[in-house]
């Protein structure tokens, strides 16, 4: 075996002309020999240095279509230089770009390695001289040009500069990643401080490079082998691409039998970007076709896909057979294999014709390509209302690349697809997607700088739309007037989207993105917001109900549905119109736990015994007859199990002593508790949870029989993914029929406190859990959580096959489902 001691080195350019003689320089020419003549290196160093190896890979950041590609090729096992010119004013329009400064293409750059490349559970390495821990993979930040300033004021420019852009990285999440010092360098006229950077940058890249952690891995010698008689298939053979038969043929010369050797090498050459491998995926096509030249896929996606190439450019993002044969070429061999990679990255997907009695228009298939509508927006298509709309937003964490949002366009166009609805229109950054006869979904993707994408939902009314214009723009502009001057946030409109639909859309995106995140972007942070409504008047233009788009802000939708009131920072503001959205609750515990009355002079709360369930009575006796012996020391009254109980819940003395003067101590703190809490199932499963921990298991047993004789609680839970909610349905009420109460999550939307807390509650109370398997119920993540809990909970987990799914299924649910028989219902 061999120490593992080569890597990538990933070289991103700003700008072309960056590229000269110091990056040649530096990176192109020998790394190793010059830092084994220098004195400060020692002598055990050199055995190390001596077989460090890279690759380099040049990036250039300045054109659309490089975020292309990142989910391919930016690796964990890699090191990014990030180039820029220093000449470039921070503050000025990027030249790719003109929505971003050349401060936020950096930052944008920075943003992709930390979303992309990053490993959430490796790669963090402690810098002993810094005292910090660092984040891997590693950025060095270089900026070029340095002597292009004139000599008086050329040192304090460049020190201002790099001082803008470390206090900016400062504030970031990539900040850990990003490697000191900075350097600046002239490689159009250097100077010596100019070769003393070089040779610090090198010394800088070999350090870092063996203070990774996968440097310490050890690979057997016949991998190197392996990787020989690879690189001599690539000259032997002009495609790009080789199948899994030669390589196993190749790995068999070298004595690599083992098919799980196999599958972890050709995984550790992918990270390493030397090929490109997906030997996780279900598809045919991908599994049995490896990238021996990644940089020419890379050359054959943007051609395909991006409209930095005129002969695909469009307006409708649709291109057919004969134009992508034609782009294909000189592989249209291997064209299903292409086709089924970028399928696979969610670059394109077929038009399907929406009725199959129609006569196709032409008799070649058609493809949906986001990435080559062309750039302009068609003001013709500007013209919906959010009045008469269900209106929110997904923020993602100042980071939204095109690409992100070309995906979702794709997976959206595949969900509609497959209801038999017409066609989707694809416009530059917008989609307009039918559900039904009724519903129409606009998607829109904001500026880059603002890292949002519009979700609005349309109901299609047909009186409506045979009045006139003349009225139309009579009551646009009348609606608009009243919401300006008084916005009654509790009217409903009868003309909003079907509650039932808004949350398909919501469960729908939620789950896709998610998906993407645990597929390709681990870092990928997102929130459902609605615009608020408060009247706050703008700073930028001094009017309220400002709808510009860099001064809106936003209300948590999670936060809205869960509570009658929410806060902005400038009033309060009333939640109605966004919880009519949806549709209502309709699992155990819609209601409060306790009915709470207010005194209208001091808003304090007060209960009347009579109206308490009668659980909680029986629980406050319980308690207040009752007592541990924990400490003989104490008196009776401090070893009492409602005493105890409270100390356990984080109650201070001086509120003990409070409860303690009350008619029934017991009573108080358990009514206090539950309110406190959110008076919320979950605030009754913690005071058990607490119970249970001083050692009451009987009285949390009593207590249950109790109030399960008054608040029968589902006996059965069902998990299940978004797809195939009608099917479930229909078994639920099967199940309901026999007489077995259920819980599904249906209609309850997102990923707030209030659907987890409900999650947990059922799955904890249910007698039997049964999952709906489908090949999405398997790569769910949400779908997993369940089934861990159950699992950890003891529960019976009952599997039920909806759709053809291998078994035992691939990836962390076969640990808790090899082992069951499951229900054929296919």
């Amino acid at each position: 075996k061999l120490t593992l001691s080569f890597f990538s080195l990933t070289v991103w350019l700003t700008q072309n002309r960056c590229l000269n003689y110091a990056i040649n320089h530096v990176l192109r020419g020998t790394l190793i020999d010059n830092n084994i003549n220098d004195v400060n290196v020692k002598q055990e160093q050199i055995e190390e240095y001596q077989s460090l190896r890279l690759d380099l890979w040049d990036m250039p950041g300045s054109t659309s279509s490089t975020c292309i590609t990142h989910q391919v090729f930016l690796s964990p096992r890699a090191i990014y230089l990030l180039v820029f010119d220093l000449t470039k004013d921070l503050d000025q329009p990027a030249d790719w770009n003109e929505e971003l400064t050349n401060l936020d293409h950096l930052s944008f750059i920075m943003h992709s390695v930390y979303c992309y490349s990053a490993n959430i559970n490796q790669g963090r390495i402690q810098d002993e001289e810094l005292n910090i821990e660092r984040l891997s993979p590693p950025i060095i930040i270089i900026g070029t040009h340095r002597n292009s300033f004139s000599s008086p004021t050329k040192k304090i420019i460049v020190e201002n500069k790099m001082a803008e852009i470390r206090a900016m990285i400062s504030t970031k999440p990539y900040c850990k990643h990003v490697v000191e010092p900075y350097f600046t360098i002239d490689t159009q006229h250097p100077d010596n401080l100019d070769f003393e950077q070089i040779n610090q940058l090198k010394r800088l890249i070999e350090e870092v490079a063996l203070g990774e952690s996968y440097m310490d891995e050890e690979i057997p010698t016949r991998w190197l082998q392996f990787e020989n008689d690879l690189n001599r298939l690539k000259t032997q053979q002009d495609n790009f691409y080789a199948s899994l038969d030669q390589i196993c043929e190749i790995a068999r010369t070298q004595n690599i039998c083992s098919s799980d050797e196999l599958k972890t090498l050709l995984d550790f050459y992918h990270d390493l970007g030397v090929i490109v491998y997906f030997g996780n995926t279900q598809d045919m096509f991908l599994k049995n076709t490896l990238i021996l030249r990644p940089q020419k896929l890379i050359q054959l996606i943007k051609r395909l896909v991006y409209n930095d190439n005129m002969e695909n450019e469009n307006d409708d993002g649709i291109i057919d057979e004969r134009t992508f044969e034609n782009l294909c070429q000189p592989f249209i061999e291997q064209k299903q294999s292409l086709l089924a990679l970028l399928k696979k990255f969610d670059l394109l997907c077929e038009r399907i014709s929406s009725s199959p009695t129609t006569k196709p228009t032409t008799i070649c298939k058609q493809y949906y390509v986001p990435g080559c509508i062309r750039k302009t927006y068609n003001e013709k298509i500007l013209t919906e209302k959010d009045e008469q709309s269900v209106v929110f937003y997904y923020l993602f964490d100042e980071y939204f690349p095109e690409s992100l949002f070309h995906q979702i366009l794709v997976r959206t166009i595949k969900w509609t697809q497959s209801n038999n609805v017409p066609s989707p229109k694809l416009y530059y950054r917008r989609g307009k997607f039918i559900l039904d006869d009724q519903h129409l979904l606009i998607l829109t993707a904001s500026p880059m700088i603002y890292a949002r994408m519009k979700v609005q939902i349309i109901r299609n009314n047909s009186n409506i739309n045979n009045n006139n214009n003349t009225m139309n723009t009579t009551t646009t502009t009348t609606n608009n007037n009243n919401n300006n001057n008084n916005k009654n946030q509790d009217e409903i409109n009868p003309q909003l989207a079907d509650p039932t639909i808004v949350a398909k859309v919501r469960k729908f995106l939620e789950s896709l993105l998610n998906e993407i995140k645990s597929t390709w972007m681990r870092r990928l942070t997102f929130q459902c917001k609605v615009v608020c409504p408060c009247g706050k008047i703008c700073d930028l233009h001094k009017t309220p109900y400002c709808s510009n788009n860099s001064c809106l802000h936003f209300l948590n939708l999670d936060h809205c549905l869960s509570n009658p009131i929410v806060e902005c920072s400038f009033r309060r503001v009333p939640t109605n119109q966004y919880r009519s959205w949806f549709p209502k609750l309709t699992t155990t515990r819609v209601v409060p736990i306790i009915d709470i009355l207010y005194d209208q002079k001091s808003m304090n709360h007060f209960f009347e015994d009579s109206n308490l369930p009668g659980w909680i009575r029986s629980t406050a006796k319980l308690l207040s007859t009752s007592e541990i012996n924990i400490n003989l020391n104490k008196s009776s009254s401090e070893n009492r199990t409602w005493i105890i109980l409270a100390k356990k819940l984080g109650y201070q003395q001086s509120v003990i002593d409070q409860f303690s003067l009350s008619r029934n101590p017991s009573l108080q703190l358990i009514t206090d508790w539950i309110v406190r809490t959110g008076n919320s199932s979950l605030a009754v499963d913690m005071l058990f949870a607490t119970m249970k921990q001083i050692g009451r298991d009987d009285l949390v047993e009593i207590i249950l029989r109790e109030r399960e004789t008054q608040y029968p609680l589902p006996s059965v839970f069902i998990s299940y993914q978004w797809d195939i909610q009608d099917e479930v349905k229909e078994l639920r009420n099967f199940l309901e029929l026999v007489g077995f109460t259920c819980w599904m999550d249906m209609g309850q939307i997102g990923g707030g406190e209030l659907l987890y807390e409900k999650i947990d509650h059922g799955i904890r109370n249910a007698k039997v859990l049964i999952c709906c398997i489908t090949p999405m119920y398997i790569v769910s993540n949400m779908c997993q959580r369940e089934l861990i809990l159950a699992d950890m909970l003891k529960k019976p987990i009952v599997p039920v096959m909806f759709e053809s799914t291998p078994w035992p299924p691939i990836g962390a649910a076969s640990l808790i489902l090899s082992q069951l028989t499951y229900v054929d219902l296919k």
